[in-house]
């Protein structure tokens, strides 16, 4: 196993960023991501993290999304305030439609670590990132039996929540085939601020599926070695 700890996932367990949510979403577009978070496109610009910061509100609250592509097919959504994405009516959204699917990791300040996966809607796997790697969701499952291999590999990275928290984010980054890394995040994406009063409840049932442009801003990241296999052959 390469050394994780020097490598472009870094950020995710520095103690800048204790808590964040990051989406992947295949075949789709920046401007459909934004909309399935409930957020108008026109509304968004390009702005760098620093440029980023005026759009929050002085008394806190909302939640400031983050948007690029990840690779050739599939694009990602970061949020670093209150998350919207870890609601499952945002997922549904996100990966409903033929051959759409999201991957989601998402870190807590209460130490809370999970990594779910959502196909054409419904979830189909929630991973606990911990030592015990608790497995939920109807299936197929293709991140856990790849996690629980590359630990065993590593029986050092088990025992430790941020290191098997970068084992996660680094083997999403193999599923998708590209990496996040602190240069990407601090550049300019396409960055809307989502306020408390346009946030939807935690329980709401998930809305009808909206269609996206075809613009896709933004830059695509580095590439990394193949996604783990996917069993039932959808993948090419």
């Amino acid at each position: 196993m390469a050394d994780l700890g020097t490598g472009p996932w870094q950020w995710a367990v520095e103690s800048r960023c204790p808590t964040f949510c990051l989406t992947f979403t295949r075949r789709t577009t920046p401007e459909a991501v934004l909309r399935a978070y409930r957020v108008d496109p026109d509304l968004a610009a390009l702005r760098t993290q620093a440029e980023s910061g005026g759009l929050l509100p002085r008394g806190g609250g909302g939640s400031l999304l983050r948007v690029g592509m990840a690779a050739a097919d599939w694009v990602f959504c970061y949020e670093s305030l209150e998350p919207e994405g870890i609601k499952p009516s945002v997922m549904a959204r996100l990966s409903r439609g033929t051959g759409t699917e999201t991957v989601r990791v998402f870190k807590g300040s209460d130490g809370l670590r999970t990594l779910e996966h959502y196909r054409d809607g419904p979830r189909a796997e929630s991973v606990e990132l911990s030592a015990a790697l608790t497995v939920r969701g109807e299936g197929p499952h293709l991140f856990s039996p790849v996690l629980r291999q590359r630990l065993d590999e590593q029986p050092e990275f088990a025992g430790r929540g941020p290191s098997v928290l970068l084992v996660g984010m680094d083997t999403v980054g193999r599923y998708v085939g590209g990496v996040l890394d602190q240069q990407a995040l601090q550049g300019p994406l396409l960055t809307a601020f989502l306020p408390d009063a346009d946030r939807e409840p935690l329980r709401r049932r998930p809305g009808p599926a909206r269609s996206g442009a075809a613009a896709s801003p933004g830059r695509l990241l580095g590439v990394l070695p193949p996604r783990p296999e996917d069993h039932d052959g959808e993948h090419g």
